[in-house]
């Protein structure tokens, strides 16, 4: 037995000895480090049992909402300048298109059948039918006179879609709309006299009157317009000619 062994016979302590365990149980560090034990899960305990986080995590969270509160607005940001930029290029294209038409319905009035049917209508306004002339020609003027006519009302209503379709204030100047209005206001200023004066030509030739009085407004509007921006001598009169106070050269050309 234990007890037989020198030394390892226990010998009961006396009220004024306290064992090891004891001692170091009583030691300050020990107990700070229980106490900081206890206070932690006792912290622990409270923040789970009413939702609380620790200031440790509390900033954490914090932390990760700036950022991601930095993130949304830079999304934000980029969203706004792929916008603006598709904004530009929309405005960029829209105004090249809005030249286009511009340029298209100038090139109509300049090329292909109409620029035959404006050397008949030329010799029609500055010159005149013959006492020979044929049936033929005079059928050849008619046609010319509305070939030219319609041109004009194609015109008419691009411009009148021009200024429909414009991306700009109402009060601020479009550019293609100046654009085709500067291309265009000397042939309308041309023609307010030409048309006046081949018509009453046809008329006397063919011994009727000329019905043209549908394709005629859209010529009377067109020039009406462009007189009102100063483009075009008020003078002219659509559909007649007051003869000397007209400012047309054919005035000044020799009577045929």
């Amino acid at each position: 037995m234990l007890e037989n062994f020198p030394g390892a016979r226990s010998r009961p302590c006396d009220s004024g000895e306290r064992s090891v365990f004891e001692k170091r149980a009583a030691s300050p560090g020990l107990k700070g480090r229980i106490g900081r034990d206890a206070r932690t899960r006792q912290g622990v305990q409270v923040a789970l049992s009413t939702g609380e986080v620790p200031v440790e995590r509390r900033g954490a969270s914090v932390e990760a909402d700036a950022w991601s509160a930095l993130a949304g607005v830079s999304s934000t940001v980029l969203a706004m300048a792929a916008v603006t930029i598709a904004l530009v290029a929309y405005r960029s294209e829209h105004q090249r298109a809005r030249f286009e038409s511009a340029r298209a319905l100038h090139h109509d009035l300049t090329t292909g059948e109409v620029a035959s049917a404006r050397k008949i209508m030329g010799s029609l306004h500055y010159g005149g039918f013959g006492s020979s002339d044929s049936a033929h020609d005079q059928a050849s003027a008619l046609t010319a006179y509305f070939t030219l006519l319609w041109c004009f009302e194609r015109i008419e209503a691009g411009r009148t879609a021009l200024v429909g379709g414009s991306i700009h204030a109402r009060h601020s100047r479009d550019e293609a709309v100046d654009y085709l209005d500067s291309l265009v206001a000397w042939h309308v200023a041309e023609y307010a006299c030409g048309f006046a004066t081949a018509r009453r030509k046809l008329a006397e030739s063919v011994g009727a009157e000329v019905s043209d009085s549908a394709s005629t407004a859209a010529f009377k509007r067109l020039l009406s317009v462009l007189q009102e921006r100063g483009l075009v001598d008020r003078s002219y009169r659509a559909g007649r000619c007051p003869g000397a106070e007209c400012p047309c050269a054919c005035h000044d050309a020799p009577p045929s």
